[in-house]
């Protein structure tokens, strides 16, 4: 088999799996989206977390769906795209909406933390203070140690800026939501390379306000899908520079590093570790670049040392081992042993 034949079938495999991978993404967000179309949940206001079906949001959902549809197809059969401003201006636009909406919210939802946020926040005070009787009496860390490395975090942010002082974490988090907003559109952009596709998608993700609202939730998940979406972006850029070997390797690793991050603050991004590990297998086999497996045991390196190193450094400084946890696979449940409220004035309740 010459060299030509063989790159005509590496590339007619990487076509198919291209195709399958499409195919099935297609069919998952077409299930999904039915499903949300013709089944709203909601929680009632007695904030007693047993989520009900409700027929009234359901229509209305469907409804107002149909509507924006039919409005979205109107607007992209007669606007036209090339006398809009540019990139760069949607890029800005995008920006200072988020932040204005982001910093308004903020403004108003000024709520104490409770529950998960409530629990992560009284850890943290406690590690500050070295109050090492109430982490010891606590068995929230021995049950969840994967939240170590989030934990970590908001005791390094109240060293920082003072403990019970939640808005620097919340300006964080808005922080991050922008570099989600931004980095989906620059995927977007280099993935389909459309003016016009790239701009509808940096209207329609700034006009998501739940993901901007949810910058007043302190949780490890804001800040890890950002650095999620960051590690695809300098993946793709890593694979679009397949000429360059320095780029390619600095972005290679950078990815890997994010990736470490993202882990850092929540461990369930391992679903992201796992696509982007798979991507980097399919260019192995279909292209034999030896480089590639370099980057493949990067992303194992960085699962790993995310998953030890913040363990490490709690057990470190609790001198507790926390060595019988809940399995990562049984996700967090809604009702801890003991849970947490910080007041308004610094004091903290345990339930």
């Amino acid at each position: 088999m010459n060299k030509t034949t063989q790159e005509n079938t590496h590339l007619k495999i990487e076509d198919i799996f291209n195709r399958f991978i499409t195919l099935l993404a297609a069919l998952i967000v077409t299930c999904l989206g039915i499903a949300a179309l013709f089944h709203t949940i909601i929680f009632p206001l007695d904030y007693s977390e047993k989520p009900t079906n409700s027929l009234k949001y359901s229509i209305a959902g469907t409804v107002g769906f149909f509507i924006l549809a039919g409005a979205a197809y109107y607007t992209g059969k007669h606007l036209k795209f090339k006398r809009l401003p540019s990139l760069k201006t949607f890029y800005r636009i995008q920006t200072y909406t988020a932040l204005f909406i982001g910093l308004t919210w903020l403004s108003i939802a000024t709520t104490s933390p409770v529950a998960d946020q409530g629990t992560s926040i009284t850890l943290s005070i406690w590690l500050q203070n070295n109050d090492l009787g109430n982490l010891h009496a606590n068995d929230y860390l021995q049950q969840y140690p994967f939240q170590s490395g989030y934990i970590l975090f908001c005791t390094l942010m109240g060293q920082l800026f003072g403990m019970n002082n939640m808005l620097p974490i919340r300006l964080f988090n808005l922080l991050m939501i922008i570099v989600s907003l931004k980095t989906l559109c620059k995927i977007t952009e280099r993935m389909f390379k459309n003016d016009a596709v790239t701009k509808a998608t940096i209207v329609l993700s700034t006009a998501f306000l739940p993901l901007i609202l949810f910058a007043t939730f302190i949780y490890g998940n804001i800040p890890s899908l950002a650095f999620c979406l960051l590690a695809c972006l300098l993946q793709m850029a890593a694979i679009q520079a397949s000429d360059d070997i320095r780029k390619r390797l600095a972005y290679g690793t950078l990815s890997a590093a994010c990736l470490f991050v993202a882990l850092w603050f929540k461990p369930n991004s391992l679903i992201f570790l796992i696509g982007i590990e798979l991507i980097w297998l399919v260019i192995l086999f279909a292209h034999k670049r030896v480089l590639v497996i370099t980057f493949i045991i990067l992303g194992a390196v960085a699962y790993i040392a995310a998953s030890a190193i913040p363990i490490f450094l709690m057990e470190s400084r609790i001198n507790v081992p926390l060595d019988n946890p809940t399995p990562k696979r049984l996700g967090l449940p809604w009702a801890y042993k003991s849970l947490a409220t910080v007041r308004q004035d610094g004091t903290t309740i345990m339930l």
